[in-house]
């Protein structure tokens, strides 16, 4: 076939995948203070387990039986503090781990809301940001405008002055 005629005719496109690995680790006890209540779990450094199947057994067995559940998503991924500390406890760690964890946690959350509690408006906003890594809708809409990166207070202060 030649170079003009290869351009004009459709090329079909495929994906396909292989094998894949999945690689089971042991739970530990964390350090993210962002839970609710108790302590946080972690996965361990080290694997346990390592497997190799392919996709389509995989996604069958994942379907079809209790031993692969179904996807959760949002809330429903969170883990409540009572089988966290189970979880933990199975991992052999003590009662006297679990509390000083916990308490090390409820340090690190007080430290941080007594940096909040010192710190006032937009400068508030930017830590809770620089902290979360995320940016809130609801705190941001209507903050900007117009491509104009300017705070609300800044414009109606502006338009005061230009008046």
């Amino acid at each position: 076939m030649s170079p003009s005629n290869s351009k004009s005719s459709s090329s079909k496109k495929s994906v396909s995948f292989g094998d894949i690995t999945i690689v089971t680790f042991a739970m530990t006890l964390g350090d993210n203070p962002a839970v609710s209540q108790g302590v946080p779990v972690a996965l361990a450094w080290e694997s346990e387990n390592t497997s190799t199947q392919s996709l389509e057994l995989y996604e069958y067995f994942r379907n079809d039986s209790d031993s692969h559940p179904k996807r959760r998503r949002g809330k429903r991924l969170a883990i409540s503090m009572e089988r966290r500390a189970r979880i933990i406890l199975q991992a052999g760690f003590s009662l006297s781990d679990i509390a000083a964890t916990a308490m090390e946690i409820e340090d690190i959350k007080k430290s941080r809301a007594d940096s909040l509690t010192k710190t006032e408006g937009w400068d508030r906003i930017g830590l809770l940001l620089k902290k979360s890594g995320k940016v809130p809708k609801d705190i941001l809409s209507g903050v900007f405008s117009a491509g104009k990166k300017m705070m609300p207070k800044q414009k109606s202060v502006q338009a005061a002055r230009s008046a």
